[in-house]
């Protein structure tokens, strides 16, 4: 089964700083139109962005889907959101709105299992898998339009 980041979908990555980033995250970053990342995961970041790519660190504290990145979403972009794997934070996750959901729990990168439902099953989605990292797809949040893409001379890694 092949899976890849598409226009308006907001991927959400669970990552471990000291973990290296597995095959299907590190694809969906380097086709992303736009990387928000948390500050812990700068040198995966570093490692897993491409030339031309953007990112920008979360503000410190940011505990759910950040509200830029449902913003950008919602215009036709492929946002990929990585945040530090940690007890606890799923409980702020909030769904996006009703749209399709899909849950992907990963061992050493690996995509084992994933689940489809409305954003409003959410957490019973992901009660399913513990405390094992996974990286929830969201969307697509728009009308189906991709975004315009436009070229940067060098990586674009702010912050």
């Amino acid at each position: 089964m092949e899976i890849s980041i598409g226009p308006g979908q907001v991927w959400l990555v669970e990552q471990a700083p000291a973990t290296a980033l597995g095959a299907l995250d590190r694809d969906a970053m380097a086709h992303a139109d736009l990387v928000l990342y948390d500050r812990a995961l700068a040198p995966l970041v570093v490692e897993a962005l491409p030339p031309g790519a953007y990112a920008e660190a979360l503000p410190d504290g940011a505990r759910a889907v950040s509200p830029r990145v449902l913003q950008f979403a919602a215009d036709g972009w492929s946002v990929v959101q990585l945040v530090e794997a940690c007890p606890g934070r799923r409980a702020g996750l909030m769904p996006a709105g009703n749209g399709k959901v899909a849950v992907i729990a990963k061992n050493g990168g690996a995509a084992l299992r994933e689940s489809d439902g409305g954003g409003g099953r959410l957490g019973e989605i992901l009660a399913g898998f513990a405390d094992e990292p996974v990286t929830v797809i969201f969307g697509p949040l728009s009308n189906g339009w991709a975004a315009r893409r436009h070229a940067f001379a060098a990586n674009g890694l702010a912050g």
